[in-house]
């Protein structure tokens, strides 16, 4: 993990002095961003944000703690996730939907989280 000095970083922090961890890679904040955009609808954005997740991935040293953690592959599984979310909402908001269908759509949407929070 990298560190980053703080000293003064302008006029109104002129007494800040110490050090910041970062704690987290650059491509989980991507992965957040992008997650946050894809669930809010700003799919233009999210896609732009996926082309930087798979930037930042592929700069990702080979050897790191990781392993086989893919962060496209896991925003992969958000938008499954969203777009299961997004179907059983629609059900719902219809007033002639069968049951079936919204039990089907709601365990569609509880698999597609599961997968999505597992990794």
């Amino acid at each position: 993990m990298a560190t980053v000095q703080i000293d003064g970083l302008g006029p109104d922090y002129e007494s800040v002095s110490g050090t910041l961890a970062i704690t987290r890679r650059l491509s989980d904040k991507v992965l957040a961003a992008f997650n946050h955009a894809y669930a809010t609808g700003e799919l233009e954005v999210a896609a732009k944000l996926r082309t930087v997740l798979k930037i930042t991935e592929s700069k990702r040293p080979k050897g790191d703690k990781r392993g086989g953690y893919d962060a496209t592959a896991h925003a992969d599984l958000w938008v499954g996730f969203v777009e299961a979310r997004n179907t059983y909402k629609v059900l719902c908001e219809k007033k002639a939907a069968k049951a079936a269908d919204l039990e089907s759509a709601q365990e569609k949407m509880k698999s597609a989280y599961r997968a999505w929070s597992e990794i």
